[in-house]
């Protein structure tokens, strides 16, 4: 019942490459990966684990999307009373509740230092 949630960008052209791409068009498919400090050009692939790391679900998004965005989509695939686990990309306190109230899912989403609310495991 533990799962954890991570994000990964596939790109379809080099960045200096967008203007000549034909497959996609739009602006929505330009991302920005921060741990790499890198624009790409392509998709986002969302991944949820067991906590011994087989895949058990996946969703693709365009590149843009934020991943709270992309796991509030992925919240009813998971069972109830599931633990998710994840990085701070994916702390968005109304979605936390959400999920809590609709399928008594638990986000245990990594905090940053100026959170407004506290880790549990800090106190």
């Amino acid at each position: 019942m533990q799962y954890i949630i991570d994000s990964f960008p596939v790109a379809v052209c080099n960045n200096m490459r967008i203007t000549n791409c034909k497959i996609l068009k739009e602006k929505k498919w330009r991302g920005y990966t921060a741990s790499m400090k890198s624009c790409f050009y392509g998709v986002k692939v969302q991944l949820v684990t067991t906590k011994d790391g087989i895949p058990i679900a996946f969703h693709f998004t365009p590149g843009k999307t934020a991943d709270a965005k992309a796991l509030g989509k992925m919240i009813d695939k998971l069972p109830a009373e599931a633990s998710i686990y994840g990085d701070s990309a994916y702390l968005d306190y109304s979605l936390e509740d959400a999920a809590f109230q609709r399928k008594c899912v638990f986000l245990k989403i990594q905090r940053k230092s100026n959170s407004k609310r506290i880790d549990d495991d800090l106190q």
